[in-house]
């Protein structure tokens, strides 16, 4: 039913956004997961450089950035990012996987997913909190992205 409900509401509401957060790794992906390669053409050209341009600021250049099905290792079928980028047609799909710990133990899943120090938690929530702002300073960049009508000198809600 949780599926059903979230695809009545993105079908009502149209975003031009969908941004999926995970952890397991530090990577910045977009669509493809069920395939090894990325799509072509402006939009996809545009979605790549937000996202070179978000490792830069917010991943100091180490997370793994294109497609989920080239970077990760394997391909995921039936992923939502594929499904909202390909059936939905939202023009920004990305899956952002905000923390891993490499080192932890097989057996530690926790700390494979989760910071374990307060610090560390409250600098990964702050950081990413803030890459969100960043985004949004980007996502108009992008050719699919209605641009918003300026009024009075300011931009108008449409």
């Amino acid at each position: 039913p949780e599926a059903a409900m979230l695809l009545g509401a993105l079908q009502d509401f149209r975003p031009h956004v969908w941004i999926n957060v995970h952890s397991g790794m530090e990577a910045l992906f977009m669509p493809y997961d069920h395939v090894a390669n990325i799509p072509h053409g402006p939009g996809s050209d545009a979605m790549m450089s937000i996202l070179r341009r978000l490792n830069a600021a917010h991943c100091g250049g180490r997370c793994a950035v294109g497609s989920g099905g080239k970077s990760v290792g394997y391909l995921a079928h039936g992923t939502a990012t594929d499904y909202i980028y390909q059936e939905l047609k939202v023009p920004i799909v990305f899956t952002w996987e905000i923390y891993g710990d490499q080192r932890a133990h097989v057996n530690d899943c926790f700390r494979m997913f989760n910071p374990v120090s307060p610090d560390a938690y409250e600098n990964l929530v702050a950081n990413w909190a803030a890459a969100f702002f960043t985004f949004f300073r980007l996502a108009p960049s992008h050719p699919d992205i209605p641009q918003p009508e300026i009024r009075g000198g300011a931009p108008a809600i449409v």
